[in-house]
């Protein structure tokens, strides 16, 4: 299916995941690949995707009169390749996101198939290693610093932000994004 944006021709493509749930969900639902967007067939519009705590994107697609929960990635590599996720994973595959700091970027261009293990190398990451932590942990004067940093902070994207915080305080990516989200060192408040 074809349809016009912008005065851009738009390739929508069916989906084979959502063969998992029956038909009629299969042809209510198409996909942009080069856009990593998912098309509502009925409401004739894109659906607004949202990520998760982890930044993964996901979208509700009407399963039985109920939205269920799918991740763009997912939808968007199993359009693009024509297999579904149970396929890839049959193979030991699993879909990496290329670019850095991207899991909210869901074009097919920054999608790939790689094994579990590629994910985890740096020829595959180059940051893998900031990602995954380090054993430190932080200290509580560490951690004040780090959000009294946050809100004097004058810049525009957190990424930045953080990986500034990786650096200097050598501990891992998730680290400093669970401070930040309050996902760690909760009773902060308590201890001062």
């Amino acid at each position: 299916m074809k349809i016009i944006e912008n005065g851009k021709e738009i390739i929508l493509t069916p989906i084979p995941e959502l063969l998992n749930q029956n038909e009629e969900v299969y042809k209510s639902y198409l996909c942009d690949t080069e856009g990593g967007r998912i098309f509502s067939v009925r409401s004739g519009r894109f659906l607004v995707s949202n990520p998760n705590h982890k930044g993964y994107c996901y979208v509700s697609c009407r399963v039985g009169g109920k939205g269920r929960p799918y991740s763009v990635h997912v939808l968007v590599y199993s359009s693009y390749s024509g297999m579904k996720q149970s396929d890839w994973r049959a193979m030991g595959l699993e879909i990496n996101h290329i670019q850095e700091n991207s899991k909210h970027i869901n074009e097919i261009s920054n999608l790939e198939l790689i094994t579990h293990k590629q994910q985890f190398q740096d020829k595959h990451d180059p940051y893998i290693r900031a990602k995954m932590g380090t054993s430190r942990r932080l200290t509580i004067p560490e951690v004040r610093e780090i959000l009294q940093a946050w809100i004097n902070f004058e810049g525009d994207k957190r990424g930045t932000f953080v990986w500034d915080m990786v650096e200097k305080y050598g501990v891992g990516y998730k680290a400093i994004i669970d401070v930040l989200e309050g996902r760690s060192y909760k009773n902060l408040g308590e201890l001062a």
